[in-house]
């Protein structure tokens, strides 16, 4: 039988354990190797027990697509006492394979392989199934077998014959090594590596498998990178086999007893000598008896157009050889051209043979035996409860050595093999390997234990280290920033697709149109015929529709005050309840009266009015249906949603009269436009950075640009080329809103409640009507009432750059995290030099001029040394100053956030910010001339350094909430990382900076001070700086934006620390 093998650590793989061998086993002792049999054979009241506990688990992973890769740890009762890497080995006869490469025929070689491979899983027939325990990383085992060479002969002349000294080996002791080690635990992957250097052979790969629980049986199948067998003959011109492996199943599961049956395809390949094997096993016979027969062909092949898998697809001419048999008992094969079958092998009479390993005093911790020991004695002596225990010591052991190797960023390496895992299959000795293996052919079981010495501790005191942090620095932002521009290429992005399969985008027929363009144009006419009326009127006229639609209708009122200014209106609303459902789940339809740029949505709104009456009519929604009309784009959605989710202020908001069920999902239409449309462009920006899931994007781009044939546009890019420029301009822009964190559009109000929403904009002049626009919206709701679940499968954190290209938060996450890392690297280096010593005094050669510095006398190895008394005092670091200035600092943001959220806009003139940004420039410069007489050269590093600290720790946690206004507020500061004391001790001659330095810093400080920035922004946006603070709070009253937060609190206070740092008069 070829079961894919494998020594990963899977807690589901069940092992034959093989009867005992016929070999019997030589007596150990303490300086000899140890014989080991190769089974312990429990008594069958055991073997119940155990059975049914091992059942009751499995039903637990019915359905999982590889249990192999679960991490769950069974009692020790369930376990055989046999280590998992012992236990596997493919030597159950190592004479099979130490006969291989004996005949001058290559058929006759082939014909060796085979039978190797006939016999090489021994332990299945002869053994049952059981659970040897899980390896662990790093853990290895090695043993030597010694038999006689006396394979018979095959076909042809053979030749006995080491292959290094030309000695005839036959009946003669050949010894055989092996050596396998657990290279890899996610995924669970082992290597392994036989060598025999007397006849020239030698064997390698990887064991890895895949394993999944049907309810009745364990179907196990090799895993990604098992490629079988790698079998090398040094001394046929390196002629190399491989060997694959096919499915098995373990069966009996059910009725208590349990087999191991292989029905599937393996082959054995040798490319230097043309010839394949294809092995059909087949499992059951006519009657549903299980017979293990097994048949194949040995023929000639093209290895470079190797097309061939099927015994039925290889020509007549091209067959060398049949074979057939029972893998349980006997196999036969006939040569083409006769007609007299010739036994291969005959199974009947073999067991597998015991394993010569070092004893327990000469093996290493990690070595398999050892490693196990006491689980192993615990075991045998039935004392399961203390097997257990100690098994699960062992496990927790192995996780707190792998934690630790994550906290210190260290990558574990295999020491016999050169990789882990590799494309080839082939693993590679490294030199310990090669050296364990010589060791063991010389019968040597001593190995080194490896100690691994730190090679930082080498480096701490080492001088250089002093001048790299504001290189390094430099070097991580400029990483960010080319990591920034590289997303945009095909190798960094990825194509958009949609992972809830049960979205089903556009695989409805809609129906929208026909006598709905006439309900249309009614509606948009009593709409335009109200559009200058009173609020009052136009919430009577859309509850008439309502109510004409057979819909009831609802209203809120709601009234906020910003910035002086008061926004007030009414929201009007009706609920379409689901024929097929219980009113726990709705999806939102809406559409404001007026869009985001003022205009009337008078295509929108008639749109949403004729959707309702059209969905009114269909009795398949299995979600309500929540139609919705605010009075503007910002302030009636944020409105209505706070009072649907009951967190609204009851003095501003009215509550809601009637409500339905979770909302799952909101649709926006604007459409103000008076004549036809080109594309749609989506809007999905949402409040603080927030993001609706992707699948709802994607939905709505697979419906209007594949079912519908309507072009989509994002970020304002009516003309998209998909090149470079573009799809960095489009990621821009898009960075740009997030980073700003405003409302986008009415959509953006539900986003903060988990409610994935976007807005659909009809743009451009082209050839689509409102009729295609509501096929659409008709469609996406389709797909959302299809939804079993809230959206939950694709990403929340992502970057468009075109309307089917996309980077995920893995990808662009490290662009902001290394430009925030660059602060607290210089953060550490201010921290550490803190700590160092001033530099010595140079006494002058004029007299009078200074005093001579207090000198002492160090000792040491007979070496008597002169060094300034200075250099050699502990620097203690006063943090009580430093600490309590840069809170108070950040305390003090307070002051600006309240004034630019609370004063009226009558107030935020230009002239008042003109005053603000003055204050800017001139307050740096008076805080540093009165602080300069208590500031030390200690304090003024400490007080830089815990600004750094602070910065780039919250800038490391904004990246992950709002990675955009991380990134803008991080390059914008990158400057405080550079206006310290410099780090080179040769050009230093205090710890303050010199004054062209400063003056320097204070301009480049100064262009980039906030209030400057408020001024390039509002110019570049084209509004006034008082429309930029009117509208940030309305942001911050209405919609509970917190960007000021993150400006006024983290970046400003951070700047004028650095700003007072860096002024000449400190």
């Amino acid at each position: 039988m070829a079961m894919p093998s494998s020594r990963e650590s899977s807690s589901t793989r069940a092992h034959p354990s093989p009867a005992p061998s016929t070999t019997p086993s030589t007596a150990s002792r303490a300086d000899k190797p140890e014989s080991i049999p190769t089974a312990y054979v429990s008594d069958k009241a055991d073997d119940s027990s155990k059975l049914k506990t091992f059942l009751s688990i499995l039903r637990k992973f019915i359905g999982v697509s590889d249990i192999a890769s679960v991490r769950f740890s069974l009692p020790a009762q369930l376990l055989e006492p046999t280590p998992n890497l012992e236990y596997w080995n493919y030597l159950d006869r190592p004479e099979t394979f130490i006969g291989i490469g004996d005949s001058d025929d290559a058929l006759g070689r082939m014909l060796e392989v085979l039978r190797f491979w006939f016999t090489k899983d021994l332990k299945y027939v002869k053994g049952k199934p059981c659970k040897p325990y899980n390896s662990t990383l790093g853990e290895f085992f090695r043993c030597n077998w010694e038999v006689k060479d006396t394979a018979p002969p095959i076909l042809g002349e053979t030749h006995k014959e080491s292959a290094t000294h030309h000695i005839d080996t036959a009946d003669k002791p050949v010894r055989v090594s092996y050596i396998t080690e657990q290279t890899s635990h996610h995924p669970p992957v082992s290597a392994f590596y036989i060598e025999c250097p007397v006849k020239g052979l030698s064997a390698r790969g990887f064991d890895q498998l895949s394993a999944k629980f049907t309810g009745t049986s364990i179907r196990v199948t090799p895993g990604a990178h098992n490629l079988g067998i790698f079998i090398n003959i040094k001394n046929r011109d390196n002629e190399e086999y491989q060997l694959t492996h096919p499915v098995a199943n373990l069966s009996g599961i059910i009725r208590g007893s349990l087999s191991i049956s292989v029905a599937d395809t393996c082959f054995v390949t040798c490319p230097k000598t043309k010839m394949k094997v294809i092995l059909q096993y087949l499992e059951e016979g006519w009657l549903g008896k299980t017979q293990n027969k097994v048949h194949g062909l040995i023929f000639s092949y093209d290895p470079s157009n190797d097309t061939k898998t099927r015994i039925k697809d290889v020509p007549e001419k091209d067959v060398l050889a049949r074979l057939e048999g029972c893998w349980h008992e006997e196999i036969f094969y006939t040569l083409n051209g006769s007609k007299s079958p010739s036994t291969l092998i005959d199974l009947r009479p073999l067991f597998p043979l015991p394993k010569l390993t070092p004893p327990l005093s000469q093996q290493l911790p990690n070595e398999s035996q050892r490693f196990w020991q006491a689980v192993t004695t615990s075991i045998k002596e039935k004392r399961y409860t203390e097997a257990t225990k100690l098994k699960q010591e062992l496990e927790e052991r192995q996780r707190e050595k792998a934690k630790d190797r994550e906290l210190k960023g260290e990558q574990w390496r295999p020491r016999f093999f050169q990789q882990t895992i590799n494309g080839s299959g082939r693993p590679e000795l490294s030199e310990e390997g090669r050296r364990a293996l010589e060791n063991l052919q010389a019968e040597e079981w001593s190995l080194q234990e490896t100690v691994e010495v730190p090679a930082i501790l080498a480096l701490r005191r080492d001088p250089r280290l002093h001048k790299l942090p504001p290189y390094l620095s430099t070097l991580l932002i400029i990483v960010g920033i080319v990591w920034l521009l590289l997303l945009p290429l095909n190798e960094y992005s990825r194509h958009t697709y949609i992972s809830e399969n049960a979205l089903l985008p556009g695989q409805v027929h809609t129906y929208f149109g026909g006598s709905e363009q006439q309900i249309f144009n009614a509606y948009k006419y009593e709409i335009q015929d109200v559009a200058r009326k009173a609020q009052e009127d136009i919430s009577t006229k859309l509850g008439e529709i309502f109510e004409s639609a057979g819909l009831r209708p609802a209203r809120q009122k709601y009234e906020y005050q910003a910035a002086g200014e008061t926004y007030r209106g009414e929201n009007v609303y009706a609920i379409l309840r689901a024929p097929r459902g219980d009113a726990t789940e709705a999806i939102a339809l809406v559409a404001a009266w007026t869009n985001m740029e003022g205009q009337l949505n008078v295509n929108g709104v008639a749109l949403a009015l004729s959707l309702a009456r059209y969905f009114k009519r269909w009795s398949l929604w299995s979600k309500d249906i929540v139609v919705l009309i605010t009075s503007d784009s910002r302030a009636g959605p944020q409105a209505w949603v706070d009072a649907y989710h009951d967190e609204h202020v009851p003095a501003s908001v009215s509550p809601l009269p009637i409500k339905s069920g979770a909302l799952q999902g909101a649709v926006v239409v604007d459409n103000a436009l008076d004549h036809h449309f080109d594309s749609l462009h989506i809007v999905y920006d949402g409040i603080n950075g927030q993001l609706p899931n992707l699948d709802l994007f994607n939905t709505a781009v697979s419906i209007a640009s594949g079912q519908m044939g309507i072009g989509v546009a994002l970020q304002r890019m009516w003309k998209h080329d998909d090149s470079y420029p573009e799809r960095l301009r489009t990621m821009l822009r898009g960075m740009v809103s997030q980073g700003l964190g405003h409302s986008s559009g009415p959509h953006s109000s539900f986003i903060p409640y988990h409610i994935d929403a976007i807005t659909l904009q009809a743009v451009g002049d082209g050839p689509q009507d409102e009729m295609a626009m509501g096929r659409v919206v008709e469609s996406l709701f389709r797909s959302l009432n299809n939804l079993l679940e809230h959206f939950h499968q694709s990403f929340f954190l992502y970057l468009l750059m075109q309307a089917d290209r996309f980077v995920s938060i893995g990808t662009y996450l490290p662009s902001a995290m290394l430009v925030a890392v660059n602060f607290s690297v210089m953060a550490i280096a201010l921290w550490i030099r803190s700590g160092r010593p001033p530099a010595p005094k140079i006494a002058s050669t004029m007299p009078g001029k200074d005093e001579k510095p207090d000198i002492e006398f160090v000792e040491g190895n007979g070496v008597t040394a002169i060094a300034p008394k200075e250099t050699l005092t502990i620097q203690e670091r006063e943090l009580f100053i430093p600490l309590a200035f840069v809170t108070l600092v950040h305390f003090l943001g307070i002051i600006p956030l309240y004034t630019f959220n609370n004063f009226s806009g009558e107030i935020l003139t230009d002239q008042f910010v003109m005053w603000f940004t003055a204050l800017n420039l001139f307050l740096p410069a008076g805080l540093a001339m009165g602080l300069k007489p208590q500031l030390t050269d200690q304090h003024r590093i400490l007080i830089q350094c815990f600004s750094l600290l602070l910065l780039g720790m919250f800038l490391a946690t904004l990246a992950t909430l709002n990675f955009s206004l991380s990134l803008f507020v991080g390059l914008l500061s990158t400057p405080l990382s550079f206006i310290g004391p410099q780090f080179s001790r040769a050009d230093e001659k205090s710890a303050s900076q010199s004054r062209t330095r400063k003056v320097l810093s204070t301009m480049i400080l100064q262009v980039l001070s906030p209030p400057i920035i408020l001024w390039t922004v509002s110019w570049f946006s084209g509004t006034g700086v008082r429309e930029t603070l009117v509208e940030a709070a309305f942001g911050w009253k209405v919609n509970g934006l917190w960007t000021q937060v993150v400006v006024w609190c983290v970046w400003c206070p951070a700047w004028l620390i650095g700003s007072v740092l860096a002024s000449p008069n400190m």
